[in-house]
């Protein structure tokens, strides 16, 4: 039992000794901290962006994470990705090995932080997370957005179509003497093309961590970087352009719009090939293939987008529809001329007898006086023929 209460007391004293180590060693390392932001920070305005000759570069990244929502309806285009920018601020730098701190982080009131936006945005939603500044001064910060902007839609060849979805990023209110805003390179096979010079050079565009969508599927993704200029200032904006290009998955739409019209359409030509029309069954199957074209694109039109243009979808309907109505007229003529017909061998012999007994000069034709003698002698009225 002793054994036991001295083993006890050599594991309390040692856990202890941890305990006042890691106060200690916690002590040291927060008071270093708390000195070098102190030191930095003194005298530091967040307002004021740090000083560089013809413009301080800010290099921007942006790392798609997924398309939650595409409306061609409302023609816009909502993407969740990361944004990342990356400066050097010559007033947050330090001797690493001095202090023994290899980075720091600050909050976006602390220091100061680009005001780079997306110009086409409608809504975004983002959290703002710390600053990363490391001895040098270089500064790093990655920014989860979610951004609904506009995009004009074609939708001509729906459900076969392909959009190209653009947005521009920039800073809100300096101009590129004060920020020049440039891509970050990063290994994507897509290039950009600076607007003056032409210079080939990777994308911003970080596609790592992209999450591919049900619907949609991106093509490509293109870079700009060039030079904006307005009404109102002389200065140059530096600006990023990037274009989505996406493809609508097709699949669905197939097997759910464009087959059962066609099908249904090609199944109608075989209600001409129906024996017997006098029965009535050819103009029956003609309204059903009538009606139930009709109810295809009534479904179907609810996952149509709304436009003022004629879609594939549209101009399907449009042919199936004519050819459905066709039908239905053909086979009204054809039992029509059936019925009126004799159906009986021998009441046409009795009806081609008489026709030649009262055409006495063999015409084929029985003139007025010729049809009132016919209908006397056979006992009829002119109101019962």
């Amino acid at each position: 039992m002793a054994q036991l209460f001295k083993m006890a007391g050599r594991f309390l004293a040692c856990g202890v000794f941890l305990t006042v180590l890691s106060m200690a060693w916690g002590e040291v390392i927060r008071p270093g901290q708390a000195a070098l932001a102190e030191k930095l920070l003194t005298e530091y305005n967040a307002n004021l962006a740090p000083y560089f000759k013809g413009g301080l570069p800010v290099q921007v990244q942006i790392a798609p994470l997924q398309f939650p929502e595409i409306s061609t309806t409302l023609e816009t285009i909502t993407m969740m990705a990361w944004f990342r920018h990356y400066w050097v601020d010559n007033r947050l730098t330090w001797n690493e090995s001095e202090w023994g701190i290899s980075s720091m982080t600050f909050t976006d009131a602390q220091v100061w932080q680009p005001d780079i936006i997306v110009y086409e945005m409608i809504e975004q939603e983002y959290h703002q997370p710390l600053l990363t500044v490391y001895p040098s001064g270089s500064v790093f910060i990655s920014i989860p957005r979610k951004v609904q902007f506009g995009c004009s839609m074609h939708i001509v060849a729906f459900p076969f179509d392909t959009q190209r979805c653009n947005f521009t990023l920039g800073s809100w209110s300096s101009n590129g003497l004060i920020i020049d805003v440039q891509p970050k390179e990063v290994d994507a096979d897509e290039l950009f093309y600076e607007y003056e010079s032409a210079k080939p050079a990777r994308s911003g565009i970080d596609m790592q961590h992209y999450q591919a969508a049900q619907e949609w599927a991106l093509i490509a993704v293109r870079t700009m970087w060039k030079n904006e200029y307005y009404a109102c200032c002389v200065e140059p904006y530096p600006v990023l352009k990037f274009e989505f290009e996406i493809s609508r998955s097709r699949v669905t739409y197939l097997v759910g719009m464009v087959f059962p019209l066609v099908i249904v359409t090609f199944i109608g030509f075989f209600s001409l090939l129906m024996p017997s029309p006098v029965s009535g069954a050819r103009p029956a199957l003609s309204i059903t293939i009538l009606l139930t074209t009709a109810t295809v694109y009534f479904v179907a039109s609810r996952s149509t987008p709304l436009g003022n243009q004629t879609t594939v979808i549209g101009r399907l309907y449009i042919v199936s529809l004519a050819v459905s109505v066709l039908l239905v007229v053909l086979s009204i003529i054809t039992t029509a001329l059936n019925l009126v017909m004799p159906e009986d061998e021998e009441a046409l012999k009795h009806f081609m007898f008489y026709f030649k007994m009262f055409d006495k000069d063999g015409c084929g034709m029985l003139t007025g006086e010729q049809a009132r003698h016919a209908l006397a002698t056979l006992g009829l009225t002119e109101w019962e023929q």
